[in-house]
């Protein structure tokens, strides 16, 4: 499924981000988690890299998808070198096929980490940090990381009160981020207000239920007028 990210000052498109599905509506966590376990994360994030640049041949040139890319592959040579397989006949594709690292707990050597990086982007692609903020993920990864996009872990952005802690917090991230020139994309953006206090915070993506649910291409527009899509509860997903 495609889900859109998009400006949070127009709405307007600025990337798709590709999320596994092996069920309708159903999360993938546990699948993935299992994947990690068995040591097949790399084969599962190579395939899903696979099926996104099929889909990027047959759509336009605007178009653009952002993959999740374990911090345990991004370490694996095996998967390095298989990437590189799959992309070295198609080098217009790597400025649309973006790379979001997540399980950055896997990362025990970020010097290697920024070096895998650094190549990705050489080479034209655009590497986020996934869900900043939780787990693994802390300053010291924008301290010896060099990438174009950090991701805000969506229980900040849920969590958000006019005035709060939390938003103290947000706001000196985000700024932070700007003057390491990084673009910052808040996630599971789910109502108006909450659009509109992360933008007031800074940050310019936004991705979530308020714009549009996971989609089944990477084809959509804001229609004026028409209500945004409404999450019916809670789902966990991958990315």
């Amino acid at each position: 499924a495609y889900q859109p990210v998009v400006s949070l000052a127009d709405a307007s498109l600025h990337h798709f981000e590709a999320l596994a599905r092996f069920e309708a509506d159903a999360s993938p966590a546990d699948t993935i988690r299992l994947a990690e376990e068995l040591d097949m994360i790399a084969d599962f994030d190579l395939t899903v890299a696979r099926m996104v640049v099929d889909v990027l041949e047959a759509e336009p040139a605007s178009c653009r998808v952002a993959v999740n890319l374990s911090a345990r592959s991004l370490m694996m040579p095996r998967f390095i070198a298989a990437f590189e397989g799959l992309m070295i006949s198609r080098p217009a594709l790597r400025p649309r096929l973006l790379l979001e690292v997540t399980e950055t707990q896997a990362i025990k050597d970020l010097d290697a980490a920024d070096a895998v990086i650094q190549s990705l982007r050489t080479q034209g692609h655009v590497v986020c940090l996934d869900d900043f903020g939780a787990g693994a993920a802390s300053l010291d990864f924008l301290r010896r990381l060099n990438i174009d996009i950090v991701k805000i872990d969506g229980r900040y952005v849920q969590a958000l009160r006019p005035k709060s802690r939390d938003a103290v917090v947000l706001k000196h991230i985000v700024a932070l981020c700007t003057d390491l020139g990084m673009t910052t994309i808040a996630e599971m953006v789910e109502t108006h207000d909450t659009a509109n206090m992360v933008r007031d915070l800074g940050v310019e993506l936004g991705q979530g239920w308020y714009y549009a649910k996971p989609l089944p291409r990477p084809q959509w527009c804001v229609t004026p007028g028409l209500p945004r899509a409404k999450r019916l509860g809670t789902v966990t997903e991958w990315g």
